[in-house]
């Protein structure tokens, strides 16, 4: 009635962890320019070719929903987003200059330096 012949499945092997959603670009002259918030990051940094970074690391480095992004965006207050292989895609460089270019958070009783 029942087969007893039965063999038992293999478990199947770990899931290994995906790579980082990233990709290397080459540098132009159009990244070569320096601006004043671009000289606020670490100078002593070798200097690296342009990097994407998708939108989980966006959303990750930035602590905000994809919503809020999206908004910021149509509003000019965050760098525009580019599609990569049917993906959201920013500049790293672009990301890290707007990140420097938050303003201070100002508290009561302090004094501006």
């Amino acid at each position: 009635m029942f087969n007893t012949n039965r063999q038992k499945q293999p478990a199947a092997p770990a899931k290994r962890p995906s790579p980082p959603r990233t990709r290397i670009l080459k540098p132009t002259a159009a990244h070569q320019s320096t601006d004043s918030a671009a000289s606020l990051i670490d100078a002593a940094k070798p200097a690296q070719p342009p990097r994407f970074v998708f939108k989980p690391e966006v959303l990750d480095r930035v602590g905000v929903s994809y919503v809020c992004i999206w908004q910021w965006m149509r509003a000019g207050k965050f760098p525009r987003s580019r599609e990569v292989g049917g993906k959201v895609a920013w500049l790293e460089s672009e990301i890290d200059e707007w990140m420097v270019t938050r303003p201070l958070r100002s508290y009561k009783k302090s004094e501006v330096a």
